[in-house]
């Protein structure tokens, strides 16, 4: 088999060439596969390609730069990066190891090769994981924003916006992706759902000890990192589209019996009318999803002639069961 892993890097001049000579060294001992890497030079201004270039030769493993012209942003880098992969399974990794690199790889590629699983997230919320160095704020928004995707998504997951995680390859380099910032990661999930792909997590930890340019306030409240977290919530909504309009018609039923209480039957009669409209709509939407993950399911399943069902899914045992 084959092993491919893909480091995007902007800016990353200052630590790059240790991530690479770390990970080359973790694959080292991992013979079983023949591994590759791929970087993914996002449009860094700073000598990110250069750094890549010189730590090359001296590494175990064939390494490929694509550069882009211009910074596209992380979900345009992940597309170049899987593109040119040609492994069996594909490992996502940050380029400055925020992710202890053999530690992480160790895991992904484990549970990897145990369950074949379409996507192995590394999760430091979940059970045993955890973050080191992160400022107070940022990890409380980022398991917030984890903590709601979750409860929309159809798995129990406890990560659903990382990067660092271990993929099928025939199954990503088949995956259509649109999104150009972070939200990719929870758009993949969000897509992996669609077409019943398995999908599962292993303790990880994010440790930013001897970070701190990362902690300034400019860097952690921009416009640019609240619209990022706001990207990624609003696929919750994509999740289960039906959820808001079903919550608004109990809203209403319970506005209505208020009324009747209350004896303002006029008032009554609107919020049932209302009720009945959200409830309707909720319908709506339920069935436009199911038409959408049937056809996104039907034109991945013609495309790569082999679809897998996770028989850990109760939504997908249901499905079989259906047919």
């Amino acid at each position: 088999m084959r092993g491919s892993v893909v480091i995007p890097a902007f800016n990353e001049a200052h630590g790059v060439s240790e991530a690479l000579v770390a990970i080359d060294e973790v694959l080292t001992k991992c013979p079983e596969l023949e591994w590759e890497l791929v970087v993914v030079d996002d449009g860094s201004t700073d000598h990110t390609s250069e750094q890549v270039k010189t730590v090359t030769p001296g590494l175990n493993h064939p390494l490929l730069l694509h550069k882009h012209p211009t910074n596209r942003g992380l979900g345009a880098a992940l597309r170049t990066g899987f593109t040119a992969t040609t492994g069996d399974v594909v490992i996502v990794m940050d380029s400055d190891l925020t992710y202890p690199a053999e530690a992480t790889i160790t895991a992904l590629l484990s549970q990897w090769l145990q369950k074949r699983s379409h996507v192995v997230i590394a999760s430091p919320w979940a059970r045993d994981g955890r973050v080191v160095g992160v400022p107070k704020m940022l990890a409380f928004r980022s398991r917030a924003a984890n903590k709601i995707l979750s409860m929309a998504s159809q798995h129990d997951l406890h990560t659903v916006t990382g990067m660092v995680r271990a993929y099928d390859g025939d199954f990503i380099r088949q995956l259509p992706i649109k999104a150009t910032g972070p939200d990719v990661n929870a758009e993949i999930i969000f897509k992996a759902e669609g077409l019943r792909a398995a999908i599962t997590e292993v303790p990880a930890v994010l440790d930013w000890t001897g970070r701190e340019e990362r902690y300034t306030p400019s860097k952690l409240v921009n416009s640019n990192a609240r619209w990022t977290t706001l990207k990624s919530l609003a696929l919750a909504h994509l999740f289960r589209p039906y959820a808001l309009p079903l919550m608004a018609s109990g809203l209403s039923i319970m506005a209505m019996l208020f009324m009747l209480i209350a004896g303002k039957d006029t008032l009554a009669t609107t919020a049932l009318a209302a009720g009945v409209v959200a409830a309707l709509l909720a319908v709506l939407m339920f069935q436009s999803k199911r038409q959408f993950e049937e056809l996104m399911f039907s034109q991945h399943a013609a495309s790569t002639h082999k679809v897998e069902w996770d028989s850990s899914c109760p939504h997908c045992r249901d499905e079989v069961s259906k047919s």
